[in-house]
């Protein structure tokens, strides 16, 4: 199992599939109080589909439009559109650099209740492939009422549709 003293537990870039066990054991984990930061490479998640659906979260591979232009040799597409939520805020008057990001958003939430201990899932970085279009990359999902200022005890998972994306500040030479 995961140990209990475990602050985040880091998932950056996965190359093989979890078995059951060890998603089980990742689940246990949040469901305990856990933190979870999921960096990944391709929208098939390497078998945490379930789980990430079950956070209220779903990936699909990147626009049609966005995925021609990096198959045609622009390897990386540029983002400085960024949601409301806490993570969000470092990243204001910054530039992050995305190599062919798989799209990562909010499972919809039709008829949903409003219950305290369903996720809240908020967009925190935006792709953008033209100027009127833009899609999320990274979400963060947080179980329980308040957000992370509120309630710094919830549980929650911080997702991100690329596993080596880099900010402007530690990008002095691209």
């Amino acid at each position: 199992d995961i140990p209990r003293d475990c602050a985040v537990l880091v998932i950056a870039g996965p190359q093989t599939l979890f078995s059951q066990q060890e998603i089980e054991r990742i689940s246990r984990y949040l469901s305990g109080g856990g933190r979870l930061l999921l960096l990944l490479e391709n929208a098939y998640a390497n078998g945490l589909l379930p789980l990430l659906a079950a956070w209220g979260i779903q990936l699909e591979p990147p626009p049609a439009e966005l995925d021609s232009r990096l198959a045609t040799g622009v390897r990386k597409t540029a983002s400085t559109q960024y949601g409301n939520h806490p993570i969000a805020k470092m990243l204001r008057n910054t530039q992050c650099i995305f190599s062919s990001p798989c799209m990562v958003s909010p499972v919809s939430q039709e008829g949903a209740s409003e219950q305290s201990d369903k996720q809240s899932v908020t967009p925190v970085v935006y792709a953008e492939t033209r100027a009127d279009a833009s899609y999320p990359i990274a979400v963060a999902s947080e179980l329980g009422a308040g957000n992370l200022l509120e309630n710094p005890a919830n549980p929650r998972l911080f997702v991100c549709g690329d596993s080596d994306f880099d900010y402007n500040a530690n990008l002095s030479g691209y």
